[in-house]
C-alpha cells in the first residue's frame, strides 16, 4: 500500500498525461484486434471467389487494414513517448526525493549504513519506477485488453473455443512463472558472482599503489581466476536452466497450437467456421501465448521493483533527528563556549561524562588523550552533527541546539582526520566548501598559500585546474589533508576545528603548515585534536580526555610540571 501511495504521490502533476498515454496505448492495441479480423475476411473472401465477382469490398478492407496499422504504429510509440518520459522524470525525482531525504538523516544513522547499500537503494528504487511505468504500457494494457477481447470473440464463435484459450492461458501462466523462478534464481547466482569478481576486480585497481608496492599482483590474480571458475559453472548452469526451460514453454505451446488448428479446421469441415477462421484463431493464439508469457515476466518483475521502492521507502520512513534545527541566528559577538555537564552515549555505551569546560573567544585549545577517549566526539557535538546529548553546550547563554543550523555552519570550518575529496578539479574541492563568491579569487589563493598547496601545485599537469581523481587518489595523503586545511582557511571562519590536521605530514611539511596556520589562528577561535603533542606548543590552553572525562587542563608546560596524565602521553611518545 506504502509503494502505491508512493507512485501516487510522485504521479500529482503528471496525471494528464499518464491518462492521455493510457488511452493511446488501449486504442493501439484495441486496432491491433481488429486486424485479425480484416486477414480472415480476406482469406475467406480470396477462397470463395470466383470471377466476375465485385473486388471493391476486397480494396475497402485492404484500405481499412493500411489505415489501421499506421494509427497502430503512430499510436503505439505516442504512448511510449508519453508513459516512458513520465517513468524516467519520476525515477530521477524519487532518486532525488531519497538523496534530499538521505542527506538530512543524522550522522548516528548513517555510520550504522553501508554508503554503498544506501546509494543501490536509492538508484534501485528509480529504476524499480521506470520499470514499472514500462511494464505498465507495454505489457499490462496490451494484455488486459488482448485477453478480455479474444476470450469474447472467441465466445462468439464458439464456447469450447474461448474455454480451451482461457485454460491455455492460466495453465501457461502458471508454467511460465514456474520456470521463470527457476531462471530467475540461476540468474541471481551468476548476478552475485558477477558482483564479487566486480568488487574484487574493483579493489584490485582501487589498491593499485598497494598491489604494486608490496608485489601483491600474483596472489590477487590467483583470486581473480578462482571467483572466475566459479562464475563460468554460475553462468553454465544459467544457459542450461534457461534453454532447458525455454524449450518445455515452447513444446507445450506448439502443442497447443496443434490442437486448436485441429479443432478449427474441424470446424470449417462441419461447416461451423468459416475458412479464414483458422488463420484468426493462429493470430489471436499467438497473441494470447505472447500475453500469458508477458504477465508471467510482469508479475515478477513487477515484484521486484515493488521490493525495490518499498526498500527506499523505509529508508523515507526514516525521521530525521541531529539534523534538527533551531530558530536563532549564531551570535556573532558571542564570548565564550562552554560544555556544562555534558555527556553522550552511542546506544548504550556511554562516549562522554559530565563535561565542563569553557573556552574564550579567540583561544586557542587543544584536546588530547588516547584513542577511543571521545575526542572526536567532543568535536562533532561542537560541529552540530550529533543531537540527543546530556547537559547543555552554549555560546554565552545561549544554547547550541537553539542555534539554526545554516546560520552556525556558516561560522565554522573543520579540517578532519581524513579529508574526503570529490573527483573533480582541485579549485572546485576547495570553492565547494563556501557558497559565498565575494573575493573568491582572493580567498581562494590565500588558502592555497597557508596550506602550503603551492608547494606541489607545478607537478600537476593543469596546476589548480587539474581534476584529482576519484577520493583524491592523483594526491598523496599529506596533499589531501592540505587540500582539507584549505577549505577550511578559504571560509573564513570564526571557530576553527581541527581533528588530527596534520598527522598524513612529513616534518618539514607539518613544521611549515604549523606555522602558517599560527599566523591564521590570530583571527579565529581555534579548536585542535592532535596526536603528536609537539603540536600543541603554542596552544593556549590544553584538554585532557580520558575514557570520555576531562582529568586535566592548562598550559603545555603547566601540564607537563603536574606530571598528570598529559606528562605519561608526552613521555611515551617521547620514547
Amino acid at each position: 500500500m506504502k509503494v502505491l501511495q508512493l507512485l501516487a504521490s510522485l504521479l500529482r502533476g503528471h496525471w494528464v498525461r499518464f491518462i492521455f498515454g493510457t488511452l493511446m496505448r488501449v486504442s493501439s492495441d484495441l486496432a491491433s484486434l481488429l486486424i485479425p479480423m480484416g486477414v480472415s475476411w480476406i482469406i475467406t473472401f480470396a477462397a470463395a471467389y470466383s470471377s466476375g465477382v465485385s473486388l471493391e469490398p476486397f480494396w475497402w478492407v485492404l484500405l481499412a487494414l493500411l489505415g489501421l496499422q499506421i494509427y497502430r504504429a503512430i499510436s503505439i510509440n505516442f504512448s511510449k513517448v508519453f508513459l516512458y518520459t513520465i517513468g524516467e522524470r519520476l525515477s530521477v525525482e524519487l532518486q532525488l526525493r531519497g538523496m534530499r531525504h538521505l542527506l538530512s538523516l543524522d550522522l548516528l544513522w548513517h555510520e550504522k549504513e553501508n554508503t554503498g547499500n544506501k546509494l543501490k537503494q536509492v538508484s534501485r528504487a528509480g529504476d524499480g519506477v521506470d520499470r514499472i511505468f514500462r511494464l505498465y504500457e507495454g505489457i499490462f494494457i496490451e494484455g488486459t485488453i488482448n485477453l478480455i477481447a479474444i476470450s469474447a470473440i472467441f465466445y462468439r464463435l464458439s464456447w469450447e473455443l474461448a474455454a480451451m484459450i482461457v485454460f491455455f492461458f492460466v495453465s501457461y501462466f502458471t508454467l511460465c512463472r514456474f520456470f521463470l523462478g527457476k531462471i530467475s534464481r540461476t540468474v541471481r547466482a551468476v548476478n552475485t558472482q558477477e558482483d564479487i569478481f566486480e568488487g574484487l576486480k574493483f579493489e584490485s585497481m582501487n589498491s593499485v599503489h598497494t598491489v604494486k608496492s608490496l608485489a601483491m599482483y600474483n596472489n590477487l590474480y590467483a583470486k581473480l581466476l578462482e571467483r572466475a571458475d566459479i562464475l563460468r559453472l554460475a553462468i553454465k548452469k544459467r544457459i542450461l536452466t534457461v534453454r532447458l526451460s525455454w524449450g518445455a514453454m515452447d513444446a507445450y505451446q506448439g502443442m497447443f497450437r496443434v490442437i486448436l488448428l485441429a479443432y478449427t479446421t474441424f470446424m470449417v469441415f462441419q461447416g461451423r467456421f468459416e475458412v479464414g477462421t483458422i488463420a484468426l484463431v493462429l493470430l489471436y493464439f499467438g497473441m494470447i501465448e505472447e500475453a500469458a508469457n508477458e504477465f508471467a515476466t510482469l508479475v515478477q518483475d513487477a515484484l521486484l521493483a515493488k521490493i525495490s521502492i518499498a526498500k527506499l521507502q523505509n529508508i523515507l520512513d526514516e525521521e530525521p533527528v541531529t539534523e534538527r534545527s533551531g530558530h536563532t541566528a549564531f551570535p556573532v559577538d558571542w564570548k565564550e563556549l562552554r560544555f556544562d555537564r555534558v555527556g553522550f552515549s552511542y546506544g548504550n555505551k556511554s562516549i562522554l561524562k559530565d563535561m565542563t569546560f569553557r573556552i574564550r573567544r579567540g583561544e586557542k585549545v587543544g584536546i588530547v588523550g588516547i584513542s577511543g577517549a571521545g575526542k572526536t566526539t567532543l568535536m562533532k557535538l561542537m560541529l552540530k552533527l550529533y543531537d540527543g546529548y546530556e547537559g547543555e553546550i552554549l555560546f554565552d547563554d545561549l544554547k547550541l541546539r537553539d542555534i539554526r543550523r545554516a546560520s552556525y555552519i556558516e561560522n565554522v570550518a573543520t579540517v578532519p582526520q581524513e579529508t574526503e575529496v570529490f573527483h573533480f578539479s582541485l579549485r572546485d574541492n576547495i570553492l565547494l566548501a563556501d557558497e559565498r563568491t565575494d573575493s573568491a579569487e582572493e580567498r581562494l589563493q590565500r588558502a592555497l598559500h597557508i596550506a602550503h598547496i603551492n608547494d606541489f601545485l607545478p607537478r600537476l599537469p593543469k596546476g589548480v585546474e587539474t581534476l584529482v581523481g576519484e577520493k583524491g587518489v592523483k594526491l598523496s595523503g599529506g596533499e589531501r589533508q592540505r587540500l582539507g586545511i584549505a577549505r577550511a582557511v578559504y571560509r573564513e571562519p570564526d571557530i576553527l576545528f581541527l581533528d588530527e590536521a596534520t598527522s598524513h605530514l612529513d616534518a618539514v611539511s607539518e613544521q611549515n603548515i604549523q606555522e602558517a596556520l599560527h599566523e591564521f589562528f590570530q583571527n579565529v577561535t581555534a579548536i585542535v585534536i592532535a596526536h603528536r603533542l609537539s603540536t600543541l606548543k603554542e596552544m593556549d590552553r590544553i584538554l585532557v580526555i580520558q575514557n570520555g572525562h576531562l582529568v586535566e587542563e592548562g598550559s603545555f608546560e603547566e601540564l607537563l610540571e603536574k606530571k598528570g596524565d598529559f606528562w605519561t602521553l608526552w613521555q611515551k611518545q617521547k620514547l
